[in-house]
């Protein structure tokens, strides 16, 4: 259970915040630069969010999994709607991903490529793949660990790229 839930989700509340993921939400990967001093010196953080215009939804998901809510308005004249915006991040957005996957339908991958990485970071056989790397560095990841880490942040925004391809 997550930090916002009193009790276990129903199966119809399930379904229906994994139809507002599959449509307005989003599942991805962040990498971020470990330390500046070594230029393949990488984390990967798991990222989970959702936005829309009325705030009912991106509730729901706040009071189910935790996270914050944030109204997004424009100070330019135009054409648009205040947008509520709702985000997790790390264990709360792994757990948004398991307990939505068996009701995902087009963001299924994404769930399954963020659970990876959660996996990844809790395996207790191999601390999470770190290895003592020197003083200055502390603790890195085997390069194994942070080969299969990359791919799984390649894949995802693979996925979530929206630009076409002529």
């Amino acid at each position: 259970p997550s930090a916002g839930r009193v009790g276990p989700m129903d199966d119809l509340t399930a379904a229906y915040l994994a139809g507002v993921m599959d449509s307005d939400g989003w599942f991805t990967i962040k990498r971020h630069a470990a330390n500046s001093r070594y230029g393949d010196s990488y984390t990967y953080s798991e990222s989970a969010g959702c936005g829309q215009t009325s705030p009912e939804a991106v509730e729901l998901l706040r009071a189910e999994f935790g996270g914050v809510v944030k109204l997004r308005t424009r100070k330019t004249a135009g054409n648009w709607k205040p947008m509520h915006y709702w985000a997790v991040t790390n264990r709360l957005a792994a757990s948004v991903a398991e307990s939505l996957r068996p009701f995902l339908r087009v963001k299924a991958e994404h769930a399954d490529l963020v659970l990876a990485i959660r996996r990844s970071k809790e395996s207790a056989d191999d601390n999470g793949g770190r290895v003592v790397t020197g003083p200055l560095r502390g603790r890195g990841l085997r390069p194994e660990v942070g080969a299969a880490r990359h791919d799984a942040y390649e894949r995802i925004r693979s996925l979530n790229d929206r630009r076409v391809r002529v």
